[in-house]
């Protein structure tokens, strides 16, 4: 979340725009947090970049877990697994994410439809506190998950999460660096 800006403010990501180091940033940095910090960072072409590839990367997960679902409970029947193979598990936290954002997508375009009417008036206060919420319910979030960090934890397993952790980090550095220059040239 530090180093990209930082890289990319000195000009190592080479060819990049706003819009490429967004799309960039969207692939590759894990949280959702993270993405919007650094793709806000740069403006909002760099921004709406970021999000809307990590946001289709989140999108994503319902239908690669029900694939994986199908699939799984495929190869245990073939093997003649006890009971009959393993069962199909939807995830509905990926399923409620979807939903809720068609019915933003919804009730923004209705509110700009529609603007100054009374209705639209309640929908964009609804959606901007909403936001606040979020926005307080995810810093809380995060903070909770730095508070229950115990690195005494980590003094038992030795170097090899490091190694592991840099190896992944080298590449989405540099492999994720090509991959979206050769993608956003291409198409």
């Amino acid at each position: 979340m530090f180093l990209y800006p930082a890289l990319y403010s000195a000009g190592v990501f080479a060819g990049m725009d706003d819009r490429t180091f967004g799309i960039f940033v969207g692939g590759t940095i894990h949280e959702v947090a993270q993405v919007v910090a650094v793709g806000g960072a740069y403006g909002k072409e760099a921004s709406d970049a970021a999000v809307i590839v990590k946001m289709t990367r989140v999108i994503m997960i319902a239908p690669m877990l029900i694939l994986l679902g199908m699939y799984l409970s495929y190869v245990a029947r073939k093997s003649g697994a006890a009971g009959g193979g393993v069962k199909l598990v939807i995830p509905w936290f990926a399923v409620y994410f979807v939903g809720m954002a068609g019915v933003n997508s919804l009730l923004t375009q209705y509110s700009a439809s529609h603007a100054g009417d009374a209705v639209s008036a309640l929908i964009q206060s609804a959606v901007e506190n909403i936001n606040i919420i979020d926005t307080f319910l995810l810093t809380m979030a995060m903070t909770a998950l730095g508070m229950g960090t115990r690195f005494a934890k980590f003094k038992g397993l030795g170097l090899a999460p490091l190694y592991t952790a840099g190896a992944m980090f080298a590449w989405l550095l540099i492999g994720g660096y090509f991959i979206t220059t050769w993608v956003v040239a291409t198409f």
